[in-house]
């Protein structure tokens, strides 16, 4: 999965940089005039495209992997189900909250109706949020 930042490091030799160059050349290698992400027929080739561009970020540490803490207060079938998904997503489990990326907790008692949200990053007057419970991607 390609989270947002990804998109919006315009650095030379950035996440942008390396997203876009990863693409450009697998359209070459493929032969192919243009992108066409919306052909049935291409749906395998533009898959293996996106995996190129995720694995090259990974190898230029544009990208990392989630290292993820699950709380002991956590139910054991829950968690269960929290480390396979996490495993899915290639990421790993550690026990040293100091070195994870992510913190997972119980739900708390508030209403799951209730929204919250937090400012990403700034540019002039605008602002780039992320909304609770939705990935940043």
């Amino acid at each position: 999965y390609l989270q947002a930042k990804c998109f919006l490091d315009f650095k030379a030799g950035g996440a942008l940089c390396h997203t876009l160059g990863s693409v450009y050349k697998f359209k070459s290698e493929q032969g192919w005039r243009r992108f066409d992400l919306q052909n049935p027929s291409r749906m395998d080739r533009n898959v293996e495209m996106f995996l190129n561009v995720e694995k090259n970020l990974v190898q230029n540490n544009c990208l990392t992997r989630p290292t993820v803490f699950l709380s002991t207060d956590i139910e054991q079938k829950q968690a269960i189900k929290l480390k396979d998904i996490v495993k899915r997503h290639q990421g790993s489990i550690t026990d040293d909250k100091s070195k994870a990326t992510h913190h997972i907790y119980p739900s708390t008692s508030q209403q799951e109706e209730d929204e919250w949200l937090r400012p990403v990053t700034r540019k002039d007057k605008q602002v780039l949020v992320h909304w609770g419970l939705s990935p940043d991607r």
